[in-house]
């Protein structure tokens, strides 16, 4: 059967593991590819323990893991519908902790993903409650961010066989080429599993968005798909000149997994360095949510890092504003290399339009330094032996660090305007649903 779109009626349905946010990075991400979609255009089913902070879509219905847990039992409904008055501009990154089942960052992580994929698979996630839901939607197509759970892949795609609607995936990290997860038994399997679904949900794809060209490369090569890149979208207002303080302070803003603290770490060391050489006092300021004691141990012997926690989205431009530089790592361990060779975040979109100078440390090979090296918008250091003596040249002078924002500024219009870069999301549908309609109007 066809389904006819009315032009200019549209609705998409965006499955994503977080809500549309701007504390949370994937959050910010969908907050700048859907800027051009009006709040009637767009519903949200996501499975986070967590809630919205910015209204941006018309409904939303959540399922979390405990819920799909307690779902197994035919007697529960799992999931529900989201009042928007629950969406409030002080929500954080949980509703609720406890409801967060599987944390990844321990050494049994494939196993708790096994488990919980085993769980959504056992479930009884796909009520009558969601199906009426999605009914009243009136979808037009599908927007699926997937993820690294093979689980999320099967829902996609039954949602999407319930809808009889054409679905379009996001895929903003490799999960397909990389064999990070390839040793041991149960990786293996894991890795086998999630291949099948994401091949599964790319061959159905009507068009696979990606973050970069280099991504949508590889993924156009493997499945004979149609790729558009879509860049990271800056969430704040672009800033017209070089902010000027008298701040001392290096500011991390994001995630610590991956090893990325590894590598503030040794940021952290050389700026000690550089303090005691040079009678300084530099400091190195981390914003972030993390909550691993292994991790927050480890700085407490670099005497220049501060750890100052997790910080609201609202927050975030006026900590930008009050720092000397902005920071952006990746690990240098061939693992955190390969899963993030195609990454391009949304903190360098938004580092760029700040006005505030970016230091980049982090393998050459990475798409998010390829970026940045292009472009010349960013302090980069490409290894250990060049750090502290990159880091001495950007802190001490002033024209280098307004030359390079400059740049920065000029590479934000260019590639990270979230008008441009929704826009191209935006027109990407609108193609989709004319030639739907032509393609139904045959089937008449």
């Amino acid at each position: 059967m066809c389904k006819l779109v009315k032009f200019g009626k549209m609705k998409v349905l965006i499955l994503s593991h977080n809500p549309i946010t701007d504390y949370n990075s994937m959050g910010k991400t969908f907050l700048g590819l859907f800027e051009k979609f009006k709040c009637s255009e767009i519903v949200q089913l996501y499975i986070y323990p967590t809630l919205p902070n910015v209204l941006k879509c018309s409904s939303y219905f959540r399922i979390t893991d405990m819920e799909a847990f307690k779902g197994i039992f035919p007697f529960y409904k799992a999931g529900r519908v989201i009042d928007l008055s629950e969406i409030k501009e002080n929500n954080t990154l949980y509703e609720n902790l406890n409801q967060k089942v599987f944390y990844s960052k321990s050494k049994h992580r494939i196993i708790k993903i096994l488990i919980r994929n085993f769980i959504w698979t056992c479930s009884h996630w796909n009520t009558s409650h969601l199906k009426s839901w999605l009914k009243e939607q009136n979808i037009s197509a599908l927007f699926v961010a997937p993820g690294a759970s093979p689980f999320f892949y099967k829902l996609a795609l039954e949602i999407g066989d319930f809808l009889n609607c054409p679905i379009c995936s996001y895929i903003c990290d490799d999960f397909y080429f990389s064999s990070t997860e390839s040793k041991g038994l149960w990786a293996r399997y894991y890795k086998r599993e999630l291949k099948n679904n994401i091949r599964k949900l790319l061959e159905k794809s009507k068009i696979v968005f990606t973050i970069c060209d280099s991504l949508a490369k590889a993924y156009s090569d493997e499945f004979a798909c149609k790729t558009l890149t879509l860049s990271t979208a800056a969430n704040i207002k672009r800033s017209t000149v070089p902010i000027k303080n008298n701040s001392k302070s290096i500011v991390y803003l994001g995630s610590l997994h991956l090893n990325r603290y590894l590598s503030l770490i040794e940021i952290g060391k050389a700026l000690d360095h550089i303090n005691e050489t040079h009678k300084a006092n530099f400091e190195l300021l981390i914003y972030s949510s993390c909550t691993d004691s292994f991790i927050l141990d480890s700085f407490k012997n670099v005497s220049s890092i501060r750890f100052k926690g997790f910080v609201g989205g609202s927050d975030v431009y006026s900590i930008m504003k009050q720092s000397l530089m902005l920071l952006h790592v990746e690990a240098f361990d061939a693992i955190s290399v390969e899963r993030t060779k195609f990454s391009v975040s949304t903190k360098i979109a938004d580092s760029l339009a700040s006005g505030v100078c970016l230091f980049a440390y982090a393998p050459v090979e990475v798409a998010s330094m390829q970026h940045l090296i292009k472009y010349k918008c960013a302090a980069v250091a490409t290894s250990s032996k060049i750090l502290e003596e990159v880091l001495m040249e950007y802190l001490f002078s002033e024209r280098k660090r307004e030359e390079t924002i400059m740049k920065a500024l000029e590479t934000a219009r260019l590639c990270h305007d979230s008008n441009i870069q929704s826009s191209l999301l935006y027109n990407a549908y609108l193609d989709l649903f004319n030639y739907e309609n032509t393609s139904s109007k045959l089937c008449l």
